[in-house]
């Protein structure tokens, strides 16, 4: 029997404390293999961090051996073409075209808050994505890709209330721009240009789109057809209506959404066709963060256009992570050098110095952490961010003021 579990690193480890019977996912997927002589069990998931920290050798005579990926792991080489992590958090160019920081919205909807909570406004931010998100979806029109998907995401809560009210936000917001554009968009370039709306619009594109290989007028012309197609969906498990690219497809047209959810949108859900993210929340697990990020995928044409929104805190812990998925695939690629079994072969995951953590704690509890030597011998590092505390910043430079008079008096002496 071959078994294949997708996202294997969700509901499918063991919870429960060594001393506890498994959880029922994690004791029905072994009791399953055990009935068989021959059985394979094949994992797959974007962030198995949780996978290599099972134990190797916990085996119950009932249920069998736990899932301890023991016999194989392999690491799939994103394609060129891929619009993943190290594309959007690692690479100089692609990251500072993509990625915007979120600093203007504690006021309006603050990290923490209650499902009671009332939102007054939208953030600038929200404002100027949606509006990115208008100007990509015209620009898109007009590389001959109207018959494709077009979405927005907005994850700022895992409340259901917040996220009625943001709709409602988003909705007026949308009206009112566009009202102004229906109105003026025709008008001549002196005219329409009086109208707010319309000219944030242009200033967006000229800072943003500029080097599309589209002008303006162009897109502006564009613009009443792209609102006025534009649905907002909430997604969650209460909603009415649900978000259905299939449905759209089966009747030969495509969805231009904005997509507004919390939990729902953070795990396994594909946004079809997404061009812009806003995501404010504040989990500090490596692989709940990384889930969250759906617009890694494939953006074939469009993905000099997409854009995604983070806090600046947000950014530093994701490009963490993607080093640290990185350093991982790397000792993979040493273990299959070498001819080990995961079983014989001590995989790492690197901690964060600060605040986060790997998984959740219960996936962990037979981990175990240690200190390495890590050689920097033949590479180039080089970093702009320094801690915020001052202590470890007086640290540091004690450190290399040590470091530079000792070798400072070995050249001396040589």
């Amino acid at each position: 029997m071959l078994l294949i579990d997708d996202e294997a690193d969700n509901a499918s480890i063991n919870t429960s404390k060594p001393e506890n019977d498994p959880t029922k996912t994690n004791e029905k997927i072994r009791k399953l293999l055990k009935l068989f002589n021959r059985s394979c069990y094949v994992g797959y998931t974007a962030t198995p961090f949780a996978n290599i920290f099972i134990s190797p050798d916990s085996n119950e005579e009932m249920i069998g051996e736990d899932l301890f990926p023991k016999n194989f792991i392999y690491s799939l080489d994103a394609p060129a073409n891929y619009f993943g992590p190290q594309k959007v958090f690692l690479e100089d160019e692609s990251s500072q075209r993509a990625l915007k920081v979120i600093d203007d919205a504690e006021d309006c909807m603050p990290f923490s808050h209650r499902k009671t909570d009332e939102i007054i406004d939208l953030p600038g931010s929200v404002k100027e994505a949606i509006m990115i998100f208008i100007l990509a979806k015209g620009i898109r029109i007009l590389r001959k890709q109207s018959d494709k998907h077009c979405s927005m995401l907005i994850n700022v809560s895992r409340f259901v209330d917040i996220q009625r009210q943001i709709k409602e936000h988003v909705s007026f917001f949308l009206s009112s721009v566009n009202e102004a554009v229906r109105y003026n968009y025709a008008m001549p370039p002196d005219i329409a240009m009086k109208t707010q709306y319309l000219l944030d619009l242009k200033n967006i594109f000229e800072k943003e789109y500029s080097q599309c290989g589209k002008t303006w007028l162009n897109v502006q012309k564009e613009l009443p057809n792209v609102i006025e197609n534009i649905r907002i969906f909430l997604v969650n498990s209460k909603a009415e209506e649900k978000l259905d690219y299939y449905a759209y497809e089966k009747a030969g047209e495509s969805l231009t959404a904005i997509a507004i959810g919390g939990l729902s949108l953070s795990r396994g859900l594909t946004i079809e066709g997404l061009v812009v993210s806003y995501l404010y929340r504040n989990t500090k697990m490596y692989d709940t963060l990384m889930q969250m990020g759906r617009w890694f995928g494939y953006r074939p044409g469009y993905e000099d256009l997409c854009r995604i929104y983070l806090s600046d805190e947000s950014q530093g812990w994701y490009a963490h992570i993607a080093e640290a998925t990185d350093e991982l695939q790397q000792q993979i690629r040493l273990m299959h050098r070498e001819d080990y079994r995961p079983v014989d072969f001590g995989l790492y995951v690197r901690a964060h110095p600060d605040t986060l953590i790997v998984t959740a704690l219960n996936k962990m509890r037979l981990a175990e952490r240690r200190t390495m030597s890590i050689s920097y011998d033949g590479k180039l590092k080089e970093t702009h961010i320094l801690p915020e505390s001052e202590r470890k910043n007086t640290a540091n430079l004690s450190i290399m003021r040590n470091f530079y008079n000792d070798v400072s008096l070995d050249l001396i002496m040589e």
